[in-house]
């Protein structure tokens, strides 16, 4: 439930059907070769197929799933390669964690960051790349536990690897009866009773984890999968809305569908694909001939000098009310533009949840500290977005 494995065979095979079913014979082929050559331990001739494939389908959901996962595991399969070196090398020594750092671990981890960017922006449903991307950007880690606790959580993790669910619950207490902060252990005991099907148990330690890291979507996830569980589904619908809010993971929008799919109701979430990137202070950004795309990327000309590197407009100005670029641009999209890809965005300008669209179904990584200050304080209007707006 809770762990990343690196890549098997099985994972990428499985894929095949459904991607062959919208790729040409060509493309096809390209696909099959590529597949073979990343079993083969090929990674990168295997990805750079890969990436010739996607270019003329860059909206194939599949295909972009498959990218990530083979992404990851070059970058796992490296890691562990950097590790044994930089033991071997420089054991015990500083010189150790800044091999790890600079080896070729840490660019097969930008490029596969880039990657699951890239899938979230061109389709709607990668729960994979969403996930790493909250894993490896968005979640802090937990500080230095104390290290008798952290020998009682290490004792934990081996039984519950093991599947002895009441070896690793007696561990996880040992640990927080040391360290009463530990957040992990905390979390991996309510793990531990859900893995042992006892979800009221479960339910009570994710709630306290929830409370200790009000602002990380993973206790979050387990709580609405524990209510799911019991099919407490009005629980769950709530646990999940909640977050939402604190970060628009794709794998909550797919539990809350079947969320209300159990309760005789539909969710839309009206997403719609991109081909550019979010406007960003950060980056020099290109063109975009396109309308009405082109004019989002002209609204970045009118207000970045009114807003910091993050895109939170710091200065007063006349041309929004709001204090994001992200919600400005499409304002000014909207006004200018007549896709009909925007007409849902367009209705919740008028009714006055254009930010909500914005950051909620609209999510993308490149404009997350934007999202992050906004959230605090409009938690309570994502659920009215969400219940008025969203599900039916």
């Amino acid at each position: 439930m809770r762990k990343i494995t690196p890549l098997i065979l099985l994972l990428l095979l499985g894929a095949c059907t459904s991607v062959f079913a919208q790729l040409g014979e060509a493309d096809t082929k390209q696909y099959n070769k590529s597949v073979k050559l990343y079993n083969k331990g090929k990674h990168d001739k295997a990805i750079g197929i890969l990436d010739k494939v996607q270019a003329g389908n860059l909206q194939n959901d599949e295909l972009w799933d498959v990218r990530v996962q083979m992404e990851y595991g070059r970058y796992i399969n490296q890691l562990q390669k950097d590790i044994s070196t930089a033991q071997k090398k420089f054991s015990g020594s500083r010189d150790q964690n800044n091999y790890i750092n600079n080896g070729k671990s840490a660019t097969y981890e930008i490029e596969m960051l880039a990657a699951c960017s890239r899938a979230t922006l061109y389709c709607e449903k990668q729960e994979r790349a969403s996930m790493l991307l909250r894993i490896f950007l968005v979640d802090k880690g937990e500080g230095k536990p104390d290290k008798e606790a952290k020998e009682e959580f290490d004792k934990g993790e081996e039984k519950f690897t093991a599947k002895d669910f009441n070896g690793a619950i007696r561990c996880y207490k040992k640990a927080i009866e040391i360290d009463s902060t530990y957040y992990k252990a905390t979390l991996y005991l309510g793990d531990a009773y859900f893995n042992n099907e006892d979800y009221d148990k479960a339910l009570l330690w994710y709630k306290k984890a929830c409370d200790m890291r009000p602002n990380l979507l993973e206790p979050r996830k387990y709580l609405t999968d524990a209510y799911m569980k019991q099919k407490n589904w009005k629980e769950a619908y709530d646990a999940c809305i909640e977050g939402i809010a604190v970060y628009p993971d794709v794998g909550m929008f797919i539990k809350l569908e079947e969320i209300c799919d159990k309760q005789g109701k539909t969710f839309n979430r009206h997403w719609v694909s991109r081909v550019n990137y979010p406007n960003s202070n950060a980056t020099v950004q290109e063109p975009v001939e396109t309308a009405p795309w082109s004019y989002y990327r002209q609204a970045k000309t009118e207000i970045k000098f009114y807003c910091n590197q993050d895109g939170i407009i710091t200065e007063e100005t006349e041309k929004t009310k709001s204090k994001f670029m992200e919600v400005y641009s499409w304002e000014f999209m909207l006004d200018k533009g007549q896709g009909s890809e925007l007409s849902f965005a367009r209705k919740m300008n008028e009714a006055g949840y254009l930010d909500c669209y914005v950051f909620i179904s609209m999510y993308h990584i490149s404009f997350h500290e934007q999202f992050a200050k906004w959230s605090k304080d409009n938690k309570d209007r994502v659920k009215t977005y969400i219940d008025t707006y969203l599900v039916k």
